[in-house]
């Protein structure tokens, strides 16, 4: 039986499916979007490209009973909830390409329902959700709230991280909206981190490039201990003692970072210093 909101994904590549299965699972009335109609096909049939445990089975459940389905087109006022989910790779300059975000609002300010909510869930710079909502009130759409909650899904761990995350953060200037995209969550057993949408989409960028850096360190480190002759697993094993650090720390030697989200913020975080060494490049506001 259908219950919960309903929920249109638009963009259904790794992040969109994760995100569109999920909240099928969570008893939400979810329809994903996509203009690939080889990946829309895939996914109706069941099938999955990306090796991610236990999503395939997830994703034929969901069909089975009917919380989920995928389209190449949606009728307007069907869906009360848009999540936007789709690429943002970065220019040779290393800012991100925003035009299929901002293709996806435009689609989602003709067909989302009235008072309904906007969420952007790709990767995205601090004060996108402002000149996405400025879009969606430019085209009439005044009555859309936009939200943010990144994602923190890890390659080949997404449908764990998914049902089972260590925190949710839900980023809204309208409190109200915040509640309501909060709400879809219920149901899952993590805490929820309630915050303006620039600080939500900063707080992607920040573990991003934490996560980029404690894995630089360790390699220094490793570096360091291969030069001294140290024995670089017990050096890791008293660093992770220390419980300012904990024994769970993304410390260890190893190839570097891998994936496409660590990579992009390093890129975007190094444009975004050289273009701001005076002031915040979103704002004005002076940096130092």
């Amino acid at each position: 039986m259908v219950t919960g909101e309903r929920v249109l994904v638009i963009g259904v590549g790794r992040i969109g499916a994760v995100t569109a299965i999920g909240l099928a699972h969570l008893l939400h009335d979810v329809t994903g979007v996509d203009t690939n109609a080889e990946r829309v096909e895939e996914l109706r049939a069941g099938r999955l490209r990306e090796a991610e445990p236990g999503l395939r089975a997830a994703l034929k459940s969901a069909l089975r009973l009917r919380q989920l389905r995928f389209e190449r087109a949606v009728a307007p006022g069907d869906h009360d909830v848009t999540f936007l989910c789709v690429d943002t790779p970065p220019l040779p300059g290393g800012e991100p390409d925003l035009r299929q975000l901002f293709a996806a609002g435009e689609f989602a300010a003709r067909v989302t329902a009235r008072g309904g909510v906007v969420v952007t869930r790709s990767t995205v710079p601090p004060g996108t959700g402002d000149r996405l909502e400025a879009a969606l009130r430019a085209a009439g759409r005044r009555d859309l709230a936009v939200v943010h909650v990144p994602e923190f899904l890890r390659e080949g761990r997404a449908w764990e991280d998914f049902r089972e995350p260590d925190r949710v953060a839900i980023g809204a200037n309208d409190p109200a909206a915040g509640e309501r995209v909060a709400r879809l969550f219920t149901d899952i057993a993590a805490p929820v981190y309630r915050m303006d949408r620039v600080t939500a989409e900063l707080a992607k960028y920040a573990a991003n490039a934490y996560l980029a850096t404690a894995v630089s360190f360790a390699n220094e480190m490793a570096d360091l201990a291969a030069c001294f002759g140290a024995d670089t697993d017990r050096l890791f094993e008293v660093l992770k003692a220390d419980r300012r650090i904990g024994r769970e720390a993304y410390l260890g030697p190893g190839l570097g970072f891998g994936g496409t989200a660590c990579r992009r913020t390093r890129r975007r975080s190094s444009t975004s210093r050289r273009r701001g060494a005076s002031s915040c490049t979103s704002c004005g506001r002076p940096s130092g």
